[in-house]
């Protein structure tokens, strides 16, 4: 049986990595470290076995969370291999739990599905579970020791069919030898040494019956004893409990007396607090209610009052509203007659105004003509002197030309200036006239304005006023009708009612509590009782009458409690008796117990017996083929025979130094790989007599020291002659 090539889709760090074992023999896989060749080598263990711990919390003990792809994706891949004859092609893709899990066999020659294997691939091609797989044809690195399973015992023994047995070898002994401890005399937690503890105690506590039985007897006759005590004192407390009842008789009725007395000479003092307080109201008391709210607009009034002194005209003040509306109505008057001018002013000048436009436009052509025949005029005077004074006259007649035209123009001037000035003047006396309109204005409204004033505040006072009256005949008419002659202060005076009006209710309240009070224990009592209450303590004193009282309680108490101490004492040893019989009668039943347990004993220590000999025989077959083939082995690796280290019937390896057989836990490292591997493959040897297996090394020879290392090479290259070798290292020198 052999791999042929496999492929990792994703798995741990490895992701869509392809590699063929083209050599049939030994195949060597060199890479640096962190490259992934255990993560490799685990792929390939997990394709025909599944993860192992999946029970684990740890994430690194859990396989199936520690090989979790890192870059995601499907996890999972597949891995062609040859047996009995024919290549197959088993796929595996990995859930989040094995319910999850996917597996398809197919055979490569034809492409289909193959029922040949079931997805325990692994258990199916080796005959071994995982656990041996992993002691025997997986070497992983720094796990070459080995030691013999169930299942590889059941392998070497060829007893496929029969493996559950030889599996269950190691249960049925660690439970035969679970059971015989638990039974065990000679163990402090046996069920025998237990039992006969337990049957000796029961013993001791049984021996105190009798004990146990007189001094129950004796706390019984003195608990009888003390009750009788109790009897006799209880009689006497009836006879100074009727004397007692006796005298508080007399006693409560003098108390209800007093209180009666009590209570009629309240009454009387509330009835004349009451009378004389009611005096001052000549008619019915008035309604709280209502007096609160007449005591309300009395208070009004004072405040009614204060505002009629700041709103009421002063003598001036009338003088002067007077003289206010007479100003108005002159000035109303005056300003109406100033307009009128105004407004004739303003017609006649804008009358004038267009005249003057109509005239001054006719002026000015007939002032133009007269400038053009004056000028035209001059002009031929001036050339017709030239002509006959020739050139001195010419500039001469210019100049004068010029002179007499200049002169013309500011004579027509003047008089049109004469005429603006004119205009002027009548603009100016306008606008006088409406200054003085618009004094006369404001003049008037600053009289309205404080005639107005002196109007709303004099409304004002007249509102008040009658408001205050209206106010004051009420609160009048309320103290008349309520009997009283209304003073100067009325808010003083209703103020004075208020507080007798809550006297008298107040008052009145504890008067009829009184009076209630007193009602009420005339009918609950018999006044008469009081005037024929005998005076019976003559012969009795109260303070004698509770002295015996608490002296008789404190003996009773004392009694009782001697009695609780009696039958506390009394229920534990009934108890004890109680617990003796139990004892006596689980006494008899663990007896019983003890001699089966004992005879149970026996059964196991020879079942085992037994067990341990038919496996020892069974091993004992294939102790020999192991030895030889570890024999061998080791003298291929060491160039040495062996001489120290023996096998025993359960194939257990143990190395002889100093006379003794030791185990080969305490060799150093190399040396219990190297053992490890000698024994790996002699048991290999011995379980695949027919069809070999692969053989997995990963690193397997880190720990060994040069020699030993050429020589652990030597001994994969002659391995790889019978079997196919897959090698995994991480140093040139290791291969």
């Amino acid at each position: 049986m052999r791999i042929i090539r496999c492929h990792v889709e994703n798995f741990g760090k490895l992701s869509d990595f392809s590699i063929d074992f083209s050599d049939k023999e030994k195949n060597v896989i060199f890479r640096e470290n962190g490259w992934g060749k255990s993560t490799l080598a685990a792929f390939i263990k997990v394709m025909f076995y599944g993860f192992d711990n999946e029970g684990k919390r740890d994430d690194y003990e859990n396989e199936r969370k520690r090989f979790k792809p890192w870059q995601g994706g499907v996890y999972g891949g597949q891995i062609v291999f040859e047996a009995g004859g024919r290549e197959y092609e088993a796929s595996r893709v990995f859930g989040t739990k094995d319910k999850e899990d996917e597996f398809v066999l197919k055979e490569t020659a034809t492409g289909l599905e193959s029922n040949a294997y079931s997805q325990k691939l692994g258990e199916e091609l080796f005959g071994l579970d995982s656990k041996s797989f992993i002691r025997t044809i997986f070497v992983s690195q720094d796990a070459c020791e080995t030691s013999v399973t169930d299942g590889i015992s059941a392998k070497l023994g060829n007893l496929t069919d029969c493996t559950d047995d030889i599996i269950n070898y190691d249960k049925a002994s660690s439970k035969l030898a679970d059971m015989i401890n638990s039974i065990s005399p000679r163990r402090k937690t046996g069920e025998l040494a237990k039992q006969k503890d337990e049957m000796t105690r029961l013993k001791q506590v049984i021996s105190q019956s009798k004990n146990v039985e007189k001094t129950l007897d004796n706390l019984l006759r003195l608990s009888r004893e003390e009750k009788n005590s109790i009897d006799e004192l209880k009689k006497e407390q009836i006879v100074w409990n009727n004397k007692q009842q006796e005298l508080s008789v007399y006693k409560d009725k003098e108390l209800k007396k007093h209180e009666y007395e009590r209570l009629c000479k309240d009454y009387s003092d509330k009835q004349n607090e009451y009378e004389a307080v009611r005096l001052f109201f000549k008619k019915d008391v008035p309604d709280s209610d209502k007096l609160k709210e007449v005591l309300e607009e009395a208070y009004s009034i004072s405040d009614k009052q204060s505002a009629l002194k700041l709103c009421e005209l002063s003598e001036e003040e009338n003088i002067r509203l007077v003289e206010l509306n007479n100003i108005i109505e002159n000035g109303k008057e005056k300003i109406r007659k100033e307009k009128t001018e105004l407004d004739k002013l303003n017609a006649q000048n804008e009358e004038d105004k267009n005249n003057k436009e109509i005239n001054d436009n006719k002026e000015d052509k007939r002032q133009n003509l007269i400038k053009s025949l004056l000028c035209f005029v001059i002009g031929i005077v001036c050339l017709a002197l030239a002509i006959v004074i020739k050139k001195v006259a010419l500039f001469v007649c210019v100049v004068a030309f010029f002179a007499i035209v200049i002169l013309i123009i500011r004579v027509i001037n003047k008089k049109e200036d004469e005429e603006e000035n004119s205009d002027t003047e009548n603009e100016s006396e306008l606008a006088e006239k409406e200054e003085r309109i618009n004094e006369h204005l404001k003049l008037y409204e600053q009289n309205i304005y404080l005639r107005d004033n002196l109007v709303e505040k004099k409304e004002k006072y007249l509102k008040l006023r009658s408001e205050y009256n209206h106010i004051h005949d009420r609160v009048y008419d309320y103290l008349v009708k309520s009997g009283f002659e209304p003073k100067e202060d009325m808010y003083r005076q209703l103020d004075l009612i208020e507080e007798k009006v809550k006297e008298i209710n107040i008052l009145k309240t504890d008067y009829d509590k009184i009076k209630k009070e007193k009602e009420l224990f005339e009918i609950n009592n018999d006044i008469s009782e009081f005037d024929n209450n005998e005076n019976i303590s003559k012969n009795m004193s109260l303070t004698e009458i509770d002295e015996n009282l608490r002296r008789i309680a404190g003996e009773i108490e004392a009694h009782n409690k001697n009695i609780s101490g009696y039958s506390r004492q009394i229920d534990e040893f009934e108890e004890k008796l109680e617990y003796i019989s139990e004892c006596e009668n689980e006494l008899e039943n663990l007896t019983e117990r003890y001699e089966e347990n004992k005879h149970k004993y026996r059964i196991l220590e020879e079942t085992k017996d037994m067990l341990e000999m038919a496996k020892a025989a069974f091993t004992a077959k294939y102790t020999a083929p192991i030895k030889n083939g570890f024999d061998k082995y080791y003298n291929m690796i060491t160039g040495n025979p062996n001489n120290t280290y023996r096998l025993d019937a359960n194939i257990n390896l143990s190395h002889k130094e100093l006379g003794l057989d030791r185990d080969i836990k305490f060799l150093s490292m190399g040396y219990k790989d190297l053992v490890g591997v000698c024994m790996r493959m002699a048991l290999v040897d011995a379980m695949y007599e027919k069809e070999k297996p692969f053989v997995i090394f990963d690193d397997s020879f880190v720990n060994l020291d040069k020699d030993k290392l050429d020589a652990g090479i030597r001994f994969l290259d002659c391995l790889s002659k019978e079997y196919q070798v897959i090698y995994f290292t991480c140093h040139e020198s290791r291969i």
